[in-house]
């Protein structure tokens, strides 16, 4: 979540010094010490961001405005919360600034570098009295820093307009080279490049980021959005418990739509309506959608195709062909939409459900039959 930034006064000072690498290249352990100037704060703790539980990692009492965490292991790669325990018993989460001047972050990265937060006083700012800094650290608080602009707006469809974009992440990825958040950011966002874009910027990734889990998905991911990448053609199951071609010779569109969904998805149920409306208003002018199931259990699967009525082709995983669809899609929740051209080359992909999804398949579907020569079926 991001907050309004404003100005900024120097109250609080918080230092990481001794830090030193453990076996493991992403776990460090590292001495963390501050002093508030602000009177109210009674304890700071420290946790993983993305633990929501009441796992803290440290604690320290805050006596005459200081306090020092000693912490024997942190990963580097992972984002942490400062939580400020005021003497009331109420407890603030300290928000950072970004290079954006219009926001703020409620998250850091603990790494090898010297860490300074400099506090925003109460009377200053306008968001309820929370607690608000500057924030001098590392390498992946100087990425998240400077990334935040491109997260908040994403990649413009104005061709001249993206181009700058990607150019300007190219150049992110030089500076970056070892980030991990940047390698996240990647990874959440590699359905929204097209081409060679993804290619382009993970080519100036230093390689030792690129082996790890993301780096290989993201790695491969840019390989198969490349157009000169043809997907393989892989046989499935009908309703009718016969065999059929993902990829049919004789009945490829120029625009194919494969969307990967399961009865048990809430998510791909409302988007059911979408695809019919879709069906209807460009089956005649090239679209052919298919949707595959990787249902478990085919018998939940028939079931919803009698209710859901799908007038499209259907096709069903079993547990080993799910295994490769995975593979070859690089399908980690569902629903995911992926548009194929004729010679089984992805143009487009779409992750997950949102309430102008007839708005964004309706733009692809357009964008692409301008470009193509459209064939009927």
């Amino acid at each position: 979540m991001y907050l309004n930034k404003i100005a900024l006064i120097s109250l609080l000072v918080i230092s990481t010094h001794s830090c030193s690498l453990k076996n493991s290249k992403h776990i460090i352990s590292c001495q963390i010490s501050g002093k508030l100037l602000n009177n109210q704060v009674d304890s700071v703790y420290i946790k993983k961001a993305r633990d929501f539980g009441s796992n803290y990692l440290d604690s320290a009492k805050v006596i005459n405005g200081e306090f020092k965490f000693n912490i024997s292991e942190a990963e580097k790669d992972v984002s942490y919360v400062l939580y400020l325990r005021t003497k009331n018993n109420g407890r603030k989460v300290m928000k950072f600034e970004t290079t954006n001047p219009k926001h703020y972050v409620a998250f850091f990265y603990i790494d090898t570098s010297y860490i300074q937060m400099i506090e925003v006083p109460f009377e200053l700012n306008d968001i309820s009295g929370e607690h608000l800094c500057v924030l001098k650290a590392g390498i992946e608080n100087r990425a998240l820093s400077s990334l935040i602009t491109i997260e908040s707006f994403g990649l413009p469809a104005q061709p001249l307009l993206r181009r700058n974009a990607v150019d300007s992440l190219k150049s992110f990825a030089f500076r970056f080279s070892n980030s991990n958040y940047f390698l996240s950011y990647l990874y959440r966002e590699k359905a929204n490049f097209e081409g060679t874009e993804l290619a382009e910027i993970v080519s100036n990734l230093d390689s030792t980021v690129l082996q790890t889990p993301f780096g290989k998905s993201i790695k491969a991911y840019g390989q198969k959005i490349n157009s000169e990448i043809k997907f393989e053609d892989i046989i499935l199951n009908t309703p009718e418990n016969l065999t059929a071609s993902l990829f049919p010779k004789d009945s490829m569109s120029s625009i194919n739509l494969l969307v990967f969904w399961a009865s048990w998805c809430g998510p791909c149920l409302k988007e059911i309506p979408v695809l019919k409306k879709l069906d209807s208003v460009y089956r005649k002018k090239g679209l052919r959608i298919t949707s595959i199931s990787i249902d478990n259990d085919k018998e939940l699967w028939t079931k919803a195709l009698q209710e859901q009525k799908m007038s499209w082709r259907q096709l069903h995983a079993s547990k080993d062909q799910i295994v490769r669809l995975k593979s070859q899609f690089d399908i980690l929740a569902i629903p995911v939409s992926i548009f194929v051209d004729a010679e089984k080359k992805q143009f487009k992909r779409v992750e997950a459900f949102s309430e102008n999804m007839f708005t964004i398949y309706n733009d692809i579907i357009k964008d692409k039959i301008g470009k193509s020569t459209v064939i009927e079926y």
